[in-house]
């Protein structure tokens, strides 16, 4: 099954409609006059941009001034002519909106390429001739970014260049004299500090190949080959559709960094299949919301963000997803237990039949060949640029071991442009990204933010998180996870870092909760994806998938306060500190569902979980030796009400005897 198409973040096109591509279009031939040649020019375009990408993955890339303006504009051409094929008549007006923009693209590209030694040589500083180009190139991106992403990151955008001229009006420790448009002109169209710089240097080179390769894999099958081992896995359990929408999830997401593509991919096949058992639509589509959301944070190929977190540190992607892999589990464990526990509270049934675990990795197990080479080249050093594109010509070459899969020129054509069509929110909100840092560095905001959150904190670290999670949720309800990370990290990664984290810990704090950012009401865009397809009501939705990750809230402290979830320390400290983090989980996920074996008769059962949970969360011999005694109290509770402890205590005796 071939993943619909969905961008990464922003607005959550659940694309329950698949709609017809432009390759299909033209092998059918069935293009006629002005709409043959509008195909023709989106397919060249395309595969312009896929010769470029994969040129680059082969002999690297161009330099910086000229690798990402190039990119760009291609990125922004796609964008701005791609709507035009689905639309029914090709109006004037049509031509204004979409054609204007896309001319004005080449135009702007044509002018840049024909100056630029001469931009080199005045680093920083635009001549008069500059500004035009350089303000019709940044209202050109962010149109695109608005078309592609929404409006919110838009408005932030353009609220920090605002910032970064009008300084001088602002009070106390915002002031600032002001920067002419010169020097932001120039800092934008001829450095690599501002539109140009980390982010778009990451989605230009390596980024956007690894996309591709999930594009490749998604149409080889891997969604129903990942979804049938969790079949095999869980679905015989209590509430089986729903874990193996949870575990199918943590399967597609070592794949797949994008949530809302995550919904609609796995949960057009689980959630129909929870509405078939009698579970509940909201139920059905905030499970695979919550744990379709994971997915951003499930190595090896995680979401946009943690790619240009490893340029922003300037470290190994290897390190970073080594550092992901306990908070990953973690996060998937919190959310499968809020649903067993959610299940056997009400009844929820399993599925009838399962197939067997080895025939299923018989069936399709050279799907995991591409996840075990990246793995390997990873961990042996290879660049980026590299490993993606090995990726993608493995999977295009694994593609032929089965006859369905086989790659035709028609398939390979239809994987570049919907590749290229699921990156391009990517790739627009990676230069919005862009503006906003520049902005950001060039009057010192960042480092005036962070003051201020460490004044509002006092010094204390865990209000110093409190504050910036409040940050990431409030600025996820309107914007993508990228661009909330992005923003995060230039105004506050440095602060934390004051405070006695380390900066990789701050970041991946900030990259969490901009992930799970999409289940927080009031929007919630993987849960709107989610009951898009359930079509149930998306405000009850958010709400349910919002309680699912609850319990995986406490992840992020969890690494901050025990680094050795980061993979920090010896085997021996990792190990302790992943036993209480899942302790830990444990005892709010029982919190939050108010079951384990049965309901808890009263409040307050809850509210000595809930301490038990937050004393588990740092790490400290005496504070998890409370926790955990306040946990197996619960818990033997509630095996007392149940009336099982003669069973454990038989099975307890039949092991010591068979010993």
């Amino acid at each position: 099954m071939a993943k619909t198409s969905a961008p990464e973040e922003g607005n959550a096109s659940t694309a329950n409609e698949e709609r017809e591509t432009v390759t299909d279009a033209l092998f059918d031939r069935r293009l006629r006059g002005g709409r043959l040649f509008l195909g023709l020019l989106i397919f060249v375009t395309f595969v312009i941009i896929g010769w470029f990408q994969l040129r680059v993955g082969i002999w690297g890339a161009y330099e910086g001034q000229i690798q990402r303006p190039v990119y760009l504009s291609l990125f922004m051409f796609f964008v701005y002519i791609y709507p035009l094929f689905h639309e029914k008549t090709l109006r004037f007006s049509l031509f204004l909106k979409n054609g204007i923009p896309a001319i004005m693209t080449l135009v702007v590209l044509y002018y840049y390429m024909s100056n630029y030694h001469e931009m080199i040589f005045r680093m920083g500083i635009a001549e008069p001739v500059d500004y035009i180009y350089g303000l019709i190139l940044i209202v050109l991106v962010l149109e695109a970014t608005r078309r592609t992403a929404g409006m919110a990151i838009v408005i932030v955008a353009v609220a920090f260049i605002l910032y970064s001229f009008f300084g001088n009006y602002f009070p106390g420790q915002l002031y600032h004299h002001g920067f002419s448009l010169s020097r932001i002109i120039g800092l934008h169209l001829t450095t690599t500090d501002g539109l140009f710089g980390v982010p778009m240097g990451v989605a230009s080179t390596f980024l956007v190949l690894f996309i591709l390769f999930g594009s490749a894999l998604s149409r080889s099958g891997a969604v129903d080959y990942f979804l049938n081992i969790a079949n095999a896995l869980v679905g015989k359990y209590n509430a089986g559709p729903a874990k193996l929408a949870v575990v199918g999830s943590a399967f597609e997401g070592t794949y797949s960094g994008s949530a809302v593509s995550n919904v609609v991919g796995s949960g057009s096949i689980t959630i129909p299949m929870m509405k078939k058992l009698g579970y509940d639509p909201a139920f059905a589509a905030a499970v695979e919301a919550s744990a379709s959301t994971g997915g951003q944070i499930m190595p090896p190929i995680m979401g946009a963000a943690a790619f240009i977190m490893a340029g922003f540190l300037g470290i190994p992607y290897f390190a970073v997803i080594k550092a992901a892999v306990i908070p990953a589990f973690l996060y998937f464990f919190a959310v499968y237990l809020m649903v067993d526990f959610e299940g056997r509270k009400i009844g929820l049934r399993p599925l009838d039949e399962v197939p067997r675990l080895r025939d299923v990795l018989l069936k399709g197990g050279h799907l995991v060949i591409p996840l075990i080479l990246l793995v390997y080249m990873l961990f042996t050093g290879f660049s980026l640029m590299r490993a993606g594109f090995t990726l993608f010509v493995s999977t295009i070459f694994l593609c032929f071991l089965k006859k369905d899969t086989i790659v035709t020129p028609r398939r390979f054509f239809n994987i570049l442009e919907c590749g290229f069509r699921d990156a391009s929110a990517v790739v627009m909100i990676c230069g919005t990204a862009g503006l906003i840092i520049g902005s950001i560095m060039v009057t010192g905001l960042g480092l005036k933010i962070s003051r201020l959150i460490l004044v509002m904190a006092a010094g204390q670290l865990w209000l110093a998180l409190f504050f910036t999670m409040l940050v990431a949720l409030i600025l996820g309800m309107g914007m993508p996870s990228v661009a909330v990370y992005v923003v995060l990290s230039a105004l506050l990664g440095h602060g934390l870092k004051y405070l006695g984290t380390s900066l990789l810990a701050a970041h991946l704090f900030m990259f969490y909760f901009a992930v799970t950012s999409a289940l927080t009401p009031p929007v919630a865009v993987a849960a709107y994806a989610g009951a898009a397809i359930a079509q149930s009501d998306p405000w009850k939705t958010g709400w349910i998938s919002f309680r699912f990750a609850l319990s995986g809230f406490i992840i992020p402290y969890c690494f901050i306060y025990g680094p050795a979830l980061l993979m920090e320390g010896t085997w021996f400290e990792v190990g302790l500190a992943t036993t209480t983090a899942s302790l830990g989980i444990l005892s709010l996920s029982m919190a939050a569902e108010g079951w384990f074996l049965t309901s808890f008769k009263y409040w307050f059962e809850r509210g000595i979980l809930f301490v038990a949970a937050i004393l588990m969360i740092k790490i400290g011999f005496v504070t998890d030796l409370i926790g955990l005694a306040l946990l197996l109290g619960e818990i033997s509770l509630q095996i007392s009400r149940t009336g099982k402890w003669e069973v454990i205590l038989a099975k307890g005796r039949a092991i010591l005897h068979l010993a």
